[in-house]
């Protein structure tokens, strides 16, 4: 017999087939609805891998990279929600360009286990222990200014660190910062479920993207559409393209920098004459049944020429399946 939970699923697809039942027999259009289809007790476990490449002028300065192993786990499911542990390694922000020998000394405070809510079909709802990675997170940043200290001919000074740190611990003081910063990972993975999407049509609309650190959102024009969907073995590559507004990037890396005590002056006149350019290509490759990634990959490219200086940078991200 069909739990409930299932039924009302296969209702909710049912429901969607026959609104489409016109579009099918116009134009034969195949729409792939991105449905979580869990129980109690399912595990998936993920390889999570950061590179960040940076530029200047033609010459790379600086390469980093760091994997980790992540855990998926459904601890609840009702006929509303599901109740999902992430559990993973704790990476903290590359700008604050802490030496290696801090890192290892600090490696014991990077574990986190997270509890998350999304709804029936899989749609991200919100972390329930929020204040719990806050204090944690705020502890290892304590640790990481007490450890400074104590690092002989340290080019770091405690206020300088403090006023670097600064805007990261307010976006780790709030629900909304961890969700989108802490657990980035997390918004890519769950970034399709609860929408449908025609396979033949390209998908084009203005996006707005969270401020990490407050104030006015980032608009971004984005575009969706297939490279490939496989119905017999329920998989799909689906491709998102998106490139920043310019005016907008530049407002929020003002503000950040005068989060970071830095002089106005001799910031509003770097940026005054500065060029940005910042584009996304996300590929999503998933078992859209029962709705699990497979690999996702993401890059941004942000290529940002501030006070006749060029400077390039790019972030990827790779979530991929462990079998």
């Amino acid at each position: 017999m069909l739990s409930l939970t299932t039924m009302n699923k296969w209702l909710t697809l049912l429901l969607l087939t026959l609104l489409y039942i016109p579009v099918y027999s116009q134009s034969e259009t195949t729409y792939i609805p991105y449905v979580a289809y869990w129980e109690v007790g399912d595990e998936y476990n993920f390889s999570v891998s950061k590179v960040k490449e940076q530029w200047k002028e033609d010459n790379r300065i600086k390469l980093d990279s760091s994997t980790y192993n992540a855990q998926f786990k459904v601890l609840q499911a009702t006929d509303s929600s599901y109740l999902i542990s992430w559990t993973f390694e704790n990476q903290l922000p590359p700008e604050l360009n802490l030496p290696e020998s801090l890192k290892e000394q600090i490696a014991g405070f990077t574990n986190m286990q997270v509890s998350y809510e999304t709804d029936e079909l899989g749609t991200f709802v919100g972390v329930q222990n929020w204040e719990e990675i806050s204090l944690k997170t705020q502890a290892l940043f304590n640790e990481v200014i007490k450890l400074t200290q104590d690092v002989p001919d340290s080019d770091i000074s405690n206020e300088k660190l403090e006023a670097a740190m600064a805007p990261f611990i307010s976006i780790y003081s709030s629900k909304e910062g961890i969700e989108r910063l802490v657990l980035g990972e997390l918004q890519y993975f769950h970034y399709p479920m609860g929408a449908e999407f025609a396979v033949k049509d390209t998908l084009h609309y203005q996006d707005l993207l969270p401020n990490m650190f407050g104030g006015t959102p980032i608009r971004g024009d984005a575009r969706i559409y297939f490279e490939e969907v496989d119905l017999e073995n329920s998989t799909s590559l689906m491709i998102q393209q998106m490139t920043l507004n310019p005016e907008d990037t530049k407002n929020t890396l003002l503000d950040v920098f005068k989060r970071m005590n830095l002089e106005e002056n001799e910031i509003e006149k770097a940026l005054a004459n500065s060029e940005f350019n910042i584009t996304d290509i996300n590929k999503y490759e998933f078992y859209f049944y029962p709705c699990v990634p497979i690999k996702i990959e993401t890059k941004r490219t942000s290529i940002i020429n501030i006070d006749s200086e060029k400077g390039k940078r790019i972030d990827r991200t790779i979530i991929k399946l462990i079998d």
